[in-house]
């Protein structure tokens, strides 16, 4: 993927669409200060591509001073195997993204040439980009990203951490994933395997309460039989307790009847003699007000007479005040119209003493602008004479500036001429060094092929000493045979006798014993002594052919060494050749002519210095002229205010004149001879003789007050006598009434009492003949309880018995699941092994550290001039003995041998780590199916010294011919001018702005 075009608006910090443009650009920087937005070039080619960068929320994306409603947009267009082709992403807050896919056709001119490749969904137009790059965004940003501080991290840090760091880039850390699968899949299995074990030892323990639960069942059914028997017998007692128990009840009703109609004549004999007291207690306070009669009336006269002498005076009172309310309107105008008067009077002699002020100030301003209006002409004069040196020193200033921009360019066409001089010089040194290693390399190449060729004798070898090994094993085996045989033949002769001989069938003799157990002993021995002498040679054989198959083990690395050397050479000899070709053209051409005529330019600055005088010496007058302008503005602005003042001053005196002097003169008049509010004051004078003619006394109306609130109780006592007349003779009635019916009901108590008094004998004799009802009762529910818990018992001893059978097929069935269960954790715990670090995560990486390595050294050969090369071990020896353990060690050797990483320079070690880091983004690009061909390196420089900023410089020049567009990021002024081209990134009032420019 080769960018040609990066269009940004309303993106990140980008508001108005920033375009650019990168056709034909191998090469360059991206410069601008901290927080510019260079960085957000990168996000703005990721988010088109992919949908990611660094901002997690897309509607964050969307610059926020961009219009309501305005999305973001990134539009890139970039070269793909010949192809060109546009990606175009919007984003408006709140709403759903969209994403265009086009090719770019033959045919057509503009926007028809873009063919629509754009899916119906986004996803699957994302995943059309994907597959059509053959990345996705971690995969790009790994492969193509080389960012900030992380370029010596692989490197620097220990082995595990450079383990983690490979995965990571390689993106075998997946299996992780899988291995956490596989155990969360392991553990429920577990899981569930105990809970089946469990399941299946309590069915085990069910199925051997059979007997006892058989056992239960027989005594629960005896047990109800009897408590059903005792209970039928307790129902049949009950029943005739409940019938005598009516007979009872009956008879306590009938007393308690009896009981409730005493109580209540004795309550209602109550109530009619607490009438009767009552009653004769009215009747005497009813007698003793009729006896105050007299007095009473005659309060009551005096009463009426002082409330009639209240009402006049309070007549009086509401129209003196009606009168003073009519009075205060008309005094409250009388006032308001005086202080109107009063002030304006006030305003008006203000007016008369700014008036006056007014006079002297402007008569003495008449002289300052006569003096204005004469320095005015004069510095006119002197503006015309500076014009005219200024106008000179604007012409001299512009030849200066061509000449400064002139020879600005000759020195950055001298600088690149002289940095060419430079790599010619550096060229011719690295010519002679890369000679030497390409002979020492071309030597090594030629070792390891007379290595192979040697590996090929120690093969036949191996084979030669398998074979004699194999003859002597057989041997061993054949001997170690026939001595066992002859073993047993002596341990049979020794123990036989008188029988036959097991050797040659004849009678067998002692002699003839003897001899043959001495005999055997003797062959025993001679084939015990060769089977001893044959040890040494089979431990010797062994060696050897361990120490050949050992040797046989270096042929995949000599093959790989010489495959390696073979391409390291074949590339030397190329670079060789091409540094050759740049030698030969820069002594045939004419850069060097054009270097020398440079040199004499700049050395020559009599010009310039000329220039420079004049421009000096011509200065003084644009700045005089400048001084005169700004003085003659200064002036003429003073001389306006003044005449403006006094246009003002004099609108002043004249309005003072003709308005209001006369306005305060009549002011004054009409306050002295009080001539306002003229019908107020009239009809004021009308309601005082109105005020005079009510002759309302105040005093008087509150003696009258106090008189009548001391006669106040009069009317109720009027009343009470009123009241006292009238109910006398109701009330002597009354009483009359309640005595008789006082002695009717003495009568009826005394009855209810005797009737109470039998009923109650009647019911003790009742009582005395029944038994105890609720005894029986409650015996006869406890015996009812027993026979419901008893049945429920039986019941469940009976369901205890039937489930047994159900319990046998759950045994059978759980035995069956645990077996499976116990097989399947087997297999994921062989899983987690297999997803684990020191498996199938260990095996890729020992698969690709050999491709890394290859490209970590074709790189570092250039970068070193042939000097350094980098080994990748995977084990090492544990420390103690030789037992091997998993490691990821960096092996760094030169010209002196090998050395720790540590030991090295800091160039050297840059060299190292920059180039691991672009093997591993090479080898990562290349398993995608897809070639590296832009590479981005964010803030490269930020934490590298000045020498080391040169050396990375370097470095990228170095590698610069294998890709087709290289962008690096930086803030730093001093290396924008080191690249043939760079963005310029800044960040304006309107957004961050980039433009592309060729230094």
């Amino acid at each position: 993927m080769i960018p040609h075009e990066l269009r940004l608006t309303n993106f990140l910090s980008y508001r108005q669409t920033a375009v650019i443009d990168l056709r034909g650009v191998q090469l360059a920087c991206i410069s601008g200060l901290n927080g510019a937005g260079k960085s957000s070039i990168l996000d703005a080619i990721t988010w088109a591509l992919f949908g990611k960068c660094r901002v997690v929320s897309d509607d964050n994306l969307v610059n926020r001073a961009a219009p309501p409603g305005e999305a973001a947009e990134v539009v890139f267009i970039f070269e793909l195997e010949g192809a060109i082709y546009r990606v175009i992403r919007r984003k408006a807050i709140g709403k759903t993204t969209t994403l265009e896919l086009h090719v770019r056709g033959d045919e057509g001119e503009g926007e028809a040439r873009w063919r629509v490749l754009t899916e119906s969904k986004l996803r699957e137009t994302e995943a059309a980009i994907e597959a059509l790059l053959r990345m996705n965004y971690d995969l790009f940003t790994n492969a193509s990203f080389l960012l900030q501080n992380k370029v010596d991290e692989f490197a620097s840090t220990g082995a595990t951490r450079r383990k983690q760091i490979l995965a990571e880039v390689l993106g075998v850390d997946r299996w992780n994933e899988y291995k956490e699968r596989a155990t969360e899949r392991r553990k429920e299995t577990e899981r569930q395997a105990a809970v089946a074990n469990a399941q299946l030892l309590d069915v085990e323990a069910e199925l051997a309460e059979e007997p006892e639960r058989r056992r239960a069942l027989e005594l629960a059914e005896a047990r109800l039989a009897a408590l059903q028997t005792q209970a039928q017998a307790q129902e049949a007692l009950v029943q005739t307790l409940r019938q005598n128990r009516a007979l009872i009840e009956q008879q306590r009703q009938q007393v308690a009847r009896v009981a409730t109609d005493l109580t209540g004549a004795e309550e209602e004999l109550q109530r009619v003699e607490r009438a009767v007291s009552q009653r004769r207690a009215q009747l005497e306070e009813y007698r003793a007000v009729l006896d105050r009669r007299p007095a009473v009336e005659a309060a009551f006269a005096a009463y009426n007479a002082a409330e009639t002498a209240l009402a006049g005076w309070a007549e009086r009172a509401e129209q003196h005040h009606r009168l003073r309310g009519e009075m205060a309107p008309l005094e409250r105008v009388i006032a308001a119209a005086a202080a109107r008067l009063e002030q304006q009077q006030q305003e008006l002699e203000a007016r008369q003493a700014r008036a006056a002020a007014a006079a002297a100030e402007q008569a003495a301003l008449a002289d300052k602008l006569a003096a204005g209006q004469a320095r005015l002409a004069r510095l006119a004069r002197q503006m015309d004479e500076a014009a005219q040196q200024e106008q000179a020193w604007r012409e001299a200033r512009e030849t200066l500036h061509e000449a400064h921009t002139n020879r600005r360019l000759w020195e950055q066409e001298y600088a690149t001429l002289e940095a060419r001089a430079g790599d010619i010089a550096r060229w011719e040194a690295e010519q002679v060094q890369l000679q030497r290693s390409y002979d020492l390399d071309r030597a090594a190449l030629e070792a390891a092929v007379a290595d192979l060729r040697a590996i090929a004798d120690q093969r036949q070898q191996l084979a030669d000493k398998r074979a004699e090994q194999a003859a002597l094993k057989s041997e061993q085996e054949r001997l170690r045979e026939e001595m066992d045989d002859r073993k047993a033949r002596i341990a049979q002769l020794e123990a036989e006798t008188g029988q036959d001989c097991p050797l040659c069938g004849q009678p067998l003799s002692e002699q003839h014993r003897v001899q043959a157990i001495s005999q055997l002993e003797a062959e025993g021995k001679q084939q015990g002594d060769k089977h001893r002498r044959n040890r040494p040679q089979l431990d010797v054989l062994d060696k050897e052919i361990a120490a050949l198959e050992a040797a046989l083990k270096r042929q995949p690395t000599l093959e790989r060494e010489r495959d390696r050397k073979q391409s390291i050479v074949a590339k030397a000899e190329a670079y060789l050749n091409s540094i050759e070709a740049s030698l030969q053209a820069w002594k045939d051409g004419a850069e060097r002519t054009r270097l020398a005529e440079l040199n004499a330019r700049l050395a020559n600055k009599a010009e310039l210095d000329e220039l420079e005088a004049r421009v000096e010496a011509s200065k003084s007058a644009a700045e005089s002229a400048r001084q005169v302008t700004r003085e003659y503005q200064i002036v003429q602005a003073q001389v306006s205010k003044d005449e403006a003042r006094c246009g003002e001053l004099e609108r002043t005196a004249t309005e003072w004149e003709q308005t209001h002097r006369p306005a305060l003169e009549e002011t004054r008049r009409r306050l002295a001879e009080e001539a306002f509010a003229e019908e107020e004051r009239a009809a004021l004078a009308v309601v005082n003789a109105r005020l005079a003619a009510v002759a309302y006394d105040a005093a008087a109306h509150t003696a009258a007050r106090a008189r009548l609130s001391e006669l106040a109780s009069a009317p109720v006592d009027h009343r009470t006598l009123l009241q006292a007349e009238s109910a006398v003779k109701p009330l002597s009635d009354t009483l009359e009434e309640s005595l008789r019916q006082r002695e009717a009901l003495t009568g009826r108590v005394a009855d209810l009492r005797a009737r109470r008094e039998e009923g109650r004998r009647a019911l003790e004799a009742l009582q005395a003949g029944g038994g105890d009802l609720r005894e029986a009762e409650a015996e006869m529910a406890r015996l009812r309880d027993e026979v419901s818990h008893a049945s429920q018992s039986m019941g469940a001893m009976r369901q205890r018995v039937d489930i047994l059978d159900k319990q046998r097929q759950e045994r059978e069935r759980l035995q069956a699941e645990k077996t499976a269960l116990a097989g399947r954790v087997a297999r994921l715990k062989e899983l987690e092994v297999a997803c684990g670090t020191n498996g199938v995560q260990a095996l890729l990486i020992d698969l690709a550290l050999p491709e890394i390595e290859e490209h970590a050294n074709e790189l570092l050969y250039r970068l070193s001039g042939g000097e350094m090369r980098v080994t990748f071990a995977t084990q090492r020896k544990r420390k103690g003995n030789d037992d091997l353990i998993e490691t990821l060690d960096i092996k760094i050797a030169d010209g002196a041998g090998e050395r720790p990483y540590e030991n090295y320079s800091g160039g050297e070690q840059f060299r190292v780590n920059f180039a691991i880091r672009l093997a591993l983004s090479q080898v990562l690009a290349r398993r995608a199916g897809a070639r590296l061909r832009t590479l981005v390196i964010d803030e490269g420089f930020g934490s590298q010294d000045p020498e080391g900023r040169q050396r990375l410089v370097e470095a990228i020049n170095t590698v610069q011919s294998e890709f087709a567009c290289i962008l690096v990021i930086t803030h730093i002024d001093e290396l924008r001018d080191k690249f043939p081209a760079r963005v310029e990134v800044e960040k304006t009032a309107a957004g961050s702005q980039a433009s592309v420019v060729a230094v």
